[in-house]
């Protein structure tokens, strides 16, 4: 199966579970992503630092539960992957954040990203709209500034951030790796701390 296949298996794959969930605008999201002209994925380039972390992140894929055939698909995608370190002038997170774009369109963005071990990803924000759906029981914790407190985010968690909302995360002892959504003004777009 080429890497097109797979990816576009991958997208059908999380389109039908955002189907599924209650919030009427993750469910207008998913049927938005079928339907969309994805560019060609770009050469797999894995020389970020943050790749270093990508076994320990795999190992944390989930054996059971609904998440289990989004990691199992994501699997068979990683060899594929063009990783990105965001910010390669950054003390922290030079070494320990990354991501890869997965398809992309005028519309939607989707990508994954990876935080090391011990790292805090600062609050940030975007003009997109974006959903997160962690694939590795790493224990990570999420903050969004329309909750106001810190949620421990687990394999098949669907965690929604509004446009331009203030949002961070942080891990504890294991890496965690996340698919992401963006969507709205400027999917792909530049983030913006604080």
């Amino acid at each position: 199966m080429s890497s097109h296949e797979v990816r576009n298996d991958l997208i059908a794959l999380i389109a039908r579970y955002l189907q599924a969930s209650s919030s009427q605008i993750v469910q207008s999201v998913a049927a938005l992503m079928p339907g969309q002209d994805y560019r060609s994925l770009p050469e797999p380039l894995r020389n970020a630092p943050v790749c270093a972390h990508l076994t320990a992140a795999e190992t944390l894929f989930p054996s059971q539960g609904n998440a289990v055939a989004i990691a199992s698909k994501f699997r068979e995608l990683l060899p594929v992957l063009h990783w990105t370190a965001d910010y390669p002038q950054h003390p922290v997170l030079k070494d320990a954040f990354g991501h890869a774009v997965i398809a992309a369109s005028d519309a939607i963005v989707m990508g994954c990203n990876m935080l090391a071990a011990r790292t805090d990803y600062p609050a940030h924000w975007h003009p997109a709209e974006e959903i997160y759906i962690p694939l590795s029981g790493s224990g990570a914790r999420y903050w969004q500034e329309s909750i106001g407190t810190h949620k421990t985010g687990s394999p098949g968690d669907i965690i929604l951030h509004g446009a331009r909302e203030l949002h961070a995360m942080s891990t504890l002892d294991h890496p965690v790796l996340n698919v992401w959504i963006q969507y709205g003004a400027e999917p792909g777009g530049p983030a913006f701390f604080g």
